[in-house]
């Protein structure tokens, strides 16, 4: 009777291994999960794989598209930073996602204005980054927020960046009214309606 029993456990662990190296070879995302107890359900889409009394159901990627595809929540927190802090007019500014359920696009908004929007490649749960560069930005204060979204939902970023740019150098060219009047002549012109 042990022999029995070893054999069969045996012939039980070689058809799971077998399940479970063909659910790698074939791209499966979850490894873990391929293999589950078929309860005599009919379904001619599913690779089955016999042993002596159990049976296992083996999910292929193009059959599990609901779990692949499917968006179940909003992308995970994600974290915004800047590569100059020497109030330099050119810099970069930049999301990084080490891990979770990453977004379809990235919104970059500057003091409140959406200025850069991107799609990215949804590669859930791995890494994901993208950035943005600033050059020959004017003199000022630039408050820095974001958002990745996917078809679940909106995630803010948790944190503002500000970046004060004070090394633009660059001057200024301001064009000059041809005439003026009165006396003393008086003539301006507007450099920015912001009320910084």
């Amino acid at each position: 009777r042990c022999t029995f029993l070893s054999k069969n456990f045996k012939t039980l662990k070689m058809a799971n291994a077998l399940a479970l190296s063909t659910a790698i070879l074939l791209g499966v995302s979850t490894p873990v999960s391929a293999l589950e107890k078929n309860k005599g359900e009919k379904d001619f889409n599913k690779t089955q794989l016999k042993s002596n009394s159990s049976s296992y159901v083996l999910n292929s990627p193009k059959i599990n598209s609901k779990i692949l595809d499917t968006q179940t929540s909003a992308p995970s927190d994600f974290q915004l930073s800047k590569d100059n802090w020497d109030g330099s007019p050119n810099y970069t500014i930049s999301m990084d996602m080490w891990y979770g359920t990453n977004g379809d696009a990235w919104k970059l908004y500057e003091n409140g204005k959406l200025v850069h929007e991107v799609k990215l490649v949804n590669n859930s749960p791995n890494v994901q980054h993208a950035e943005v560069k600033f050059t020959n930005k004017s003199n000022g204060t630039y408050t820095y927020t974001a958002e990745l979204i996917n078809a679940a939902g909106v995630t803010k970023s948790k944190n503002t960046i500000v970046h004060e740019v004070t090394k633009n150098d660059a001057p200024i060219d301001v064009p000059l009214p041809e005439s003026a009047s009165g006396y003393p002549a008086v003539g301006y012109t507007v450099l920015n309606e912001d009320d910084t």
